[in-house]
């Protein structure tokens, strides 16, 4: 990401900041999904979570560009920390209702009787 987007000390981190939102989606998902709801091992929402994720995410490098000089530009770091803390819970809880959201409506589907499923 940082070859697309290159860092610059002096402008908000975008790279750092996609990455950790869409980290956030994603473990919100994994979070949601119901117990064996994954054809696979019974550790596979935790090393989704935990491996895929925390190799993901990058909260030491987001902490790094916090707390680093912004030399003359201290409100970067303030509008990135606070970005941060609010857009990653709300993207982890979007994950998880969207998760919820097609699975509700993959039960709705086959509630219908098979006609109706082809109607529709």
């Amino acid at each position: 990401m940082a070859l697309a987007i290159p860092p610059q000390s002096d402008v908000f981190p975008v790279a750092t900041f996609l990455v950790n939102i869409v980290g956030a989606v994603i473990l919100g998902a994994v979070a949601t999904l119901p117990k064996g709801s994954l054809p696979a091992h019974d550790l596979t929402k935790a090393a989704i979570g935990t491996g895929f994720c925390g190799g993901l995410t990058t909260f030491s490098t987001m902490s790094l560009q916090i707390y680093q000089p912004w030399p003359g530009h201290p409100e970067v770091a303030l509008v990135f920390a606070v970005a941060s803390l609010v857009a990653a819970p709300l993207c982890a809880v979007a994950g998880g209702a969207l998760v919820q959201g097609v699975r509700k409506r993959m039960r709705s589907g086959q509630d219908q009787p098979a006609e109706a499923r082809s109607r529709s």
